[in-house]
């Protein structure tokens, strides 16, 4: 199933709730951008109205999910690819099983999605991911209980902050190394322009010395043409007494 990439939210919306009733994939994922157009621009209704567009098409998905008995045992997952706020916060609202309801956590980013929906799903995150699963956000059950999320999270905190600092004393590194190649390319900058300082007095020098050739040839030029004319003028002389 394909659809234009400038189509509106309302047709790929469209388009993804048949594709799921067709499919029933276990992961759907849906890019609404009719807001990516007015989110930067000065006046904001536009962009409130589209923002609501947006929440309408999420409804529709809803209403297919409790008609077909899907909607309590669907894990929704709301977000945003970048933010068009000063405080370069997205939003994120999930609804699934074993997610507490109506919660509001502080401090969790875009990244940390892939990592819970993992964890939702029983698996192990991806090895590239670099956010933590949210397990504040988990209710305690059978399959995870209250200490067990706990030290899950603190788990997770400890080892985020491990790459934290592993990244920080790699960053450390980077700048060193940095600074050492700056340093380099400092001393070559100054060998190249020592070097052409040392061409330049070359040049100079040979062209004093070709200036003096050229005033030597230009003497010789001047003594010959003296000669021929003193030559001349004696052979001249030489001849006419002959007449």
């Amino acid at each position: 199933m394909k659809i234009e990439s400038q189509a509106p939210d309302s047709q790929v919306m469209k388009k993804a709730i048949a594709l799921f009733l067709e499919k029933k994939p276990f992961l759907t994922y849906i890019y609404l951008d009719d807001c990516k157009t007015t989110a930067m621009r000065v006046k904001s209704e536009d962009h409130h109205r589209n923002l609501k567009k947006v929440d309408l098409e999420i409804g529709k998905l809803v209403e297919v999910l409790k008609d077909c008995n899907m909607y309590r045992k669907t894990g929704i997952i709301v977000t945003s690819s970048r933010s068009s706020s000063p405080s370069d916060m997205v939003p994120l609202i999930v609804k699934s099983s074993g997610i507490r309801a109506k919660t509001v956590l502080q401090g969790v980013n875009v990244i940390d999605v892939t990592p819970t929906i993992c964890a939702l799903a029983g698996l192990e995150g991806p090895h590239s991911s670099s956010g933590i699963v949210i397990w504040d956000a988990f209710v305690p059950g059978e399959k995870y209980g209250a200490e067990t999320l706990i030290k899950r999270q603190v788990d997770e905190l400890r080892k985020e902050r491990v790459r934290v600092w592993a990244r920080f004393y790699q960053a450390l590194k980077e700048r060193e190394s940095y600074r050492h190649q700056m340093a380099e390319i400092k001393d070559e900058q100054q060998n190249l322009f020592d070097y052409a300082g040392q061409n330049e007095q070359t040049i100079a020098q040979l062209r004093k010395r070709l200036n003096q050739g050229k005033g030597l040839m230009a003497g010789m030029v001047v003594v010959f043409l003296i000669g021929y004319l003193v030559e001349y003028r004696w052979l001249k002389r030489r001849f006419m007494l002959f007449k």
